[in-house]
């Protein structure tokens, strides 16, 4: 018996180091696992980081995470394109805000709507005003680097204008009273915070235009890289987080506190 009991216990230990030898090369995804996301700047109110808290979709997607049990949580900031391309390699583990997109739904998974958005067109004083897309026929329009240009494309099938694409909104802004083009597009509450929070902007009777055919309701949302094995469960969980978060009302009591922060004329 001695000896059957030693060959069993000699045949147990080498499965065990077997097993240890398997199970530790997995990992098993935790909701207290870090979370390594990167977003961009310039996108007041939504995301800036001169706002408390990097703006409100940084606040709300900080805070679902730690409803979700996550410990530690790392938010980068950089040009809207290169965070966009630098989560796609994996580099993290998602980005946000962005609507969709037929390029981004080929390479990201998309969590439920963070908040919505409309597109609006903003002028100078003396333009005419832009009643339709037809109206920015041999136009010069601005649209800032990493934002979408799906719509614009689609715009361009109907009427010939050019386009051209900063790093920021703000540097839209300043061509804009500058006489560099003619029409900032983006959406209609980050142009006007965008007015309201620049003397130089709020002094240039910068007019806004809703066409029709461009203002329809954008939804924002936390993308995840599909080359990422994992991203199917952190949008599934961050979604479980983000449903649990509105339902408590936290985040209408941050959109009311941060909102009722911004600048007004």
């Amino acid at each position: 018996m001695p000896q059957v009991y030693d060959s069993l216990l000699s045949m147990a230990r080498g499965s065990l180091i077997h097993l240890v030898g398997i199970f530790g090369c997995l990992t098993f995804p935790t909701s207290t696992q870090a979370v390594r996301l990167i977003t961009g700047d310039e996108y007041a109110p939504w995301v800036d980081t001169a706002l408390p808290g990097g703006g409100i979709a940084t606040e709300m997607v900080r805070e679902v995470f730690e409803l979700i049990g996550s410990e530690t949580i790392s938010i980068e900031s950089k040009p809207w394109a290169r965070a966009l391309y630098e989560t796609q390699q994996g580099q993290h583990d998602a980005t946000f805000p962005y609507v969709p997109t037929l390029e981004r739904k080929q390479n990201f998974l998309y969590s439920a709507p963070l908040f919505s958005v409309r597109n609006a067109l903003f002028s100078g004083a003396k333009a005419p005003a832009f009643r339709d897309v037809v109206s920015l026929k041999g136009k010069t329009l601005c649209r800032p680097q990493g934002y979408s240009i799906d719509l614009v494309e689609t715009m361009l099938k109907q009427v010939s204008f050019e386009v051209v694409r900063p790093v920021g909104i703000g540097n839209c802004f300043r061509m804009l009273v500058r006489d560099r083009v003619d029409v900032v597009m983006t959406s209609e509450s980050v142009g006007l915070l965008e007015i309201r929070s620049s003397p130089e902007l709020a002094a240039a009777s910068i007019k806004l235009d809703i066409v029709p055919e461009i203002a329809d309701e954008l939804t924002l949302h936390l993308l995840a890289p599909k080359s990422d094995s994992d991203s199917a469960a952190l949008i599934e969980k961050f979604n479980e987080g983000l449903t649990r978060y509105e339902a408590s009302g936290l985040r209408q009591k941050l959109f009311d506190r941060r909102l009722s922060e911004l600048p007004v004329r």
